[in-house]
């Protein structure tokens, strides 16, 4: 997903909320792997930490996050083309 969702000129913002859809996603189908998901930004040619946060399922960022994308990822396939056979 990150191959496909980050360019270039993709913000900082929008490439670390595809980040964290990364390992959601990835956490729904691995049960070894799971929060707490330290973030952490560093924003180009700077030393200085911009941001940090440990995210938990519980978190009420994550969850939101996570909810919206399952609702928006169930209204595209929705939307895909069908097969023939179908």
């Amino acid at each position: 997903m990150i191959v496909k969702m980050i360019q270039t000129d993709t913000s900082i913002g929008d490439a670390a909320r595809v980040a964290l859809l990364s390992l959601d996603s990835t956490m729904k189908s691995d049960l070894t792997f799971g929060p707490p998901i330290d973030l952490i930004v560093f924003k180009k040619d700077q030393i200085n930490l911009d941001f940090q946060e440990q995210l938990k399922l519980d978190s009420p960022f994550f969850k939101k996050l996570s909810d919206i994308w399952a609702e928006q990822i169930d209204k595209g396939v929705k939307k895909l083309p069908k097969f023939n056979w179908e």
